[in-house]
């Protein structure tokens, strides 16, 4: 055996050879010497690890590669103990083991003993930040690596520090200083206190710019995340705060801004100095720009990668002419203005069914004399996509059918930007999946010969909306409100047992909805049903029963009524579409005064309507959860018959027709968007036969938050005794701005109505109609702002709007009411 002191030592033992002939002496000789080099093996006959107080020998037996009883030369010996002290520190148990000088390797009864010194790590008990107000004090603890019942780690500790003095300088400590505390606990636990020295809080108090000749300092400031202080609201809008991590991208965002705005394509910019006040509070932070000469643009270099054998789809001249890039040239280079370009081409290729297509606005060629510059465009056409199959995700509740008769495209369409688009806005409009959700795209990796498979992604949201609640009106008094909408209703789905019920009647896409509206002046019931794909997609169908009364100042309408729709849709994208209704209607006019209108006494008593209407319908634009429709238009007109060959008691037919236009005019990176809205609505009745005169109960009425804003519901036009009895001739319009305040859920909204109401006046004391009275001269309008509110209680959307209307024209019978708000279709 090689008995050691410690380990590095070398000893030799003396044996005994038989000298029989000179060769085997010089065998020995050299065995000999071989032993006396290690090459001998002893046994391993125990380990000790010498430091051990919370962790046991037998878990670190199970560690370390050495294993007693086994037998080692003493290089595998020297070689496992420099690996053992390896794994005994990757445990990350230890603050310290061996090194292997340190190690004990000494003889013991039965072979050797090898003895690894180690000090354990330590338990944190807990751990404080003293000091820490700028951070978060104690709060912030629980952000860090170093935690209670964690093992004490210098290397935790570390980043800990510099965490803490991130977070300090985020908050405007620059000069802060944060030092750990290790103070020992009872039971060899340490508790670990990060001691913060804030020192002044410094904030940008000025933004300086040296060198900038042609961008405006406000431009600059923009593109920086760093921000001076606001003076006037204390910091609350802008805190100044200075982020030495962000100042690095606020320098580069800066020249790419000159870069690509101004046409300095050599601009550069950087941190001229960075100075403080005597205090160390105000910090005054100079960038110095150099501009360099304006480029000008000579013009394009378009190059098209398309698909072998084939040309490209659109030649280069083409697109400079389509998207009025020729414009450009001669001008300074301007980055938006090209994007904008490299966009519209993007647009032409997707209409055309190059989905995939890829267009790169490359870094501009710049003459190496002169101060011209090419811009590079180069494109990926790829191949057209044919819809192949399409997956349905997400509609845990609504059938894949429901979702399949939205899409503006089937399995072998051609499938274009629009067609996607108008998907979108169909599933959208349905209001029964989450906004965020809907999304359809291409599979690119399924794409072959035959087409492409598309994924639509449309997660069920809540498809049912109940709202109850109670609100005052001068004009309308007071009415509750209760509503129960189902828009995901199948009539079919009837529940299996008692448990199945809440899960019952859902998923083919019907709409049930039951309003209740009692009120002292006004009371709405309505009940109706709408299976919007009768048999097949070209035809939907609608049944409505419902119960009005109205309780005026001087007579009471009551009104009983059911009708029948049916719409025919004319194309695949059930865009355009007749409709073909009938309705009957009971209604009762009561509780009539001595100061009510002759109106009124004229249809004292039961009075039947039956009518028959036919009706077309434009719908082309785009519609956002949120927003509602803002890009298209939409164009309507319809006709009703009523009396005649129908029977009932009112002889008449009414005509009316409107369109509406919507236009997005900014689009913020979030989606929301800025939308101008121009609509316009006319109408005229006449009476026929035996009708002398059109009732008071089926006459058109003016005003209120959904028709005029300024005046109040039904406050504009003819009236007798204070009383509005309505028209028979009518006009209104509106053009509104709607903007987002809020994320999706707030609107502001800037609107200029404008209408007119004619029909029955008094010349003499003697009642005349003449609807010719629609003219310039007596046109109503007025001016105002508000707000929309879409609120998603049950994860419905429920629009409610306030306004606030200021009347600039008027007559002087017209009631006005300046304040006005709604819910959903309810106007007060």
């Amino acid at each position: 055996m090689w008995p050691r002191a410690r380990a590095g030592g070398r000893g030799t033992q003396r044996r005994h050879v038989k000298r029989e002939t000179p060769v085997l002496a010089a065998f020995a000789a050299l065995f000999l010497c071989a032993f006396a080099y290690g090459a001998e093996k002893v046994r391993l006959a125990d380990i000790v690890f010498d430091g051990l107080a919370r962790l046991g020998r037998a878990q670190m037996l199970l560690t370390v590669g050495l294993r007693i009883g086994e037998s080692y030369t003493e290089a595998e010996l020297k070689a496992q103990i420099e690996a053992d002290i390896e794994r005994l520190y990757r445990t990350e148990e230890f603050e310290s083991v061996g090194p292997f000088d340190a190690c004990r390797i000494e003889t013991a009864d039965g072979g050797t003993r090898v003895t690894f010194p180690v000090v354990e790590k330590k338990r944190v008990a807990t751990v404080l930040i003293q000091g820490g107000k700028p951070v978060g004090g104690d709060d912030f603890a629980k952000n860090l690596r170093t935690g209670r019942g964690k093992l004490v780690s210098p290397g935790d500790i570390r980043q800990d520090r510099e965490m803490l003095l991130r977070r300090c300088a985020v908050k405007g400590y620059f000069f802060a200083e944060v030092d750990a505390v290790l103070d020992p606990m009872p039971q060899g636990a340490i508790k670990v206190t990060f001691v913060v020295s804030p020192g002044p809080c410094v904030r940008i108090h000025r933004i300086t710019f040296v060198g900038a000749a042609r961008a405006e300092a406000g431009e600059l400031w923009e593109q920086m995340e760093n921000q001076e202080r606001d003076f006037w609201l204390f910091g609350l809008l802008r805190s100044g705060y200075f982020s030495s991590q962000k100042i690095e991208s606020d320098v580069k965002q800066i020249r790419a801004y000159l870069r690509s705005e101004k046409g300095l394509l050599n601009a550069t910019a950087g941190v001229e100095e960075i100075a403080f006040d005597p205090d160390r509070e105000a910090m005054y932070l100079t960038i110095r720009v150099e501009e360099g000469p304006v480029h000008v643009l000579k013009g394009f270099d378009i190059a098209t990668e398309s698909a072998p054998g084939k040309d490209a789809h659109f030649t280069a001249d083409r697109l400079i002419v389509q998207t009025k890039a020729e414009r450009l040239i001669g001008q300074p280079y301007h980055g938006t203005a090209l994007r904008n370009v490299t966009n519209k081409i993007v647009s032409m290729y997707r209409e055309d069914g190059y989905l995939n297509c890829r267009v790169n606005l490359r870094e501009p060629r710049v003459e190496l004399e002169g101060t011209e510059a090419t811009a590079i465009v180069r494109i990926e056409e790829r191949d057209r996509v044919y819809a192949r199959r399409i997956d349905i995700r997400g509609n845990y509740k609504s059938k894949d059918e429901v979702i399949r008769r939205e899409l503006a495209f089937a399995p072998g369409d051609l499938v274009t930007q629009t067609k996607l688009q108008k998907s979108v806005s169909n599933l959208h409009e349905l209001q029964l999946f989450t906004p965020a959700s809907v999304d359809i795209r291409p599979i690119e990796s399924t794409a072959t010969a035959e087409g492409t498979d598309f994924l639509v992604q449309a997660e069920d949201g809540n498809d049912g909306q109940m709202l109850m609640g109670i609100g005052m009106a001068s004009d309308l008094g007071v009415i509750g409100s209760f509503a129960l909408r189902k828009r995901n209703f199948d009539i079919f789905d009837w529940p299996s047992s008692f448990a199945d019920i809440p899960r019952s009647f859902t998923g083919d896409g019907q709409i049930l909805a039951l309003e209740l509206q009692p009120g002292d002046r006004y009371s709405h019931y309505r009940l109706s049903f709408t299976e919007p794909y009768l048999v097949n997609r070209w035809y939907g169908l609608t049944l409505s029963g419902s119960r009005d009364i109205s309780r005026r100042d001087t007579w009471d309408n009551s009104n009983w009524g059911g009708d029948v729709r049916l719409n025919r849709y004319f194309t695949f994208e059930r865009d355009i579409f007749a409709t073909l209704a009938y309705r009957y209607d009971y209604i009762d006019i009561g509780r009539i005064d001595v100061d009510a209108p002759e109106d009124a006494y004229d249809v004292e008593g039961v009075t039947r309507v039956s009518a028959l209407s036919v009706g077309l319908t434009l719908n082309k634009y785009l519609f956002d959860p949120y927003a509602g429709p803002y890009k298209g238009y939409r164009v309507w007109a319809n006709y009703e018959y009523a009396g005649g060959f129908l029977g009932a008691h009112v002889d008449q037919w009414k005509a009316q027709a409107g369109a509406a236009y919507f236009l997005p005019v900014y689009e913020h990176e979030d989606g929301t968007r800025h939308i101008v809205m121009a609509s316009g609505t006319f109408g005229w009745m006449e009476t026929h036969h035996n009708t002398a005169e059109v009732p008071i109960f089926e006459r058109f009425f003016l005003g209120g938050p959904h028709t005029l804003r300024g005046f109040r519901s039904y406050g504009v036009g003819p009236h007798e005794n204070g009383e509005e009895i309505g028209g028979t001739a009518l006009v209104h319009g509106t053009v509104e701005y709607t903007f987002p305040l809020f994320v999706n859920f707030l609107r502001g909204v800037t609107f200029f109505d404008w209408g007119q109401l004619e029909g029955p006046y008094r010349d003499g004391g003697v009642q005349k109609w003449d609807n010719h009275r629609l003219t310039m001269s007596r046109m109503r309008t007025a001016a105002g702002a508000g707000l929309r509110i879409s609120l998603m209680p049950l994860g419905m959307t429920v629009p409610i709007s306030l306004y606030w209307g200021e009347v600039i024209d008027s007559m002087p019978d017209d009631r006005e009411h300046s304040f006005l708000f709604s819910i959903g279709s309810i106007g007060f």
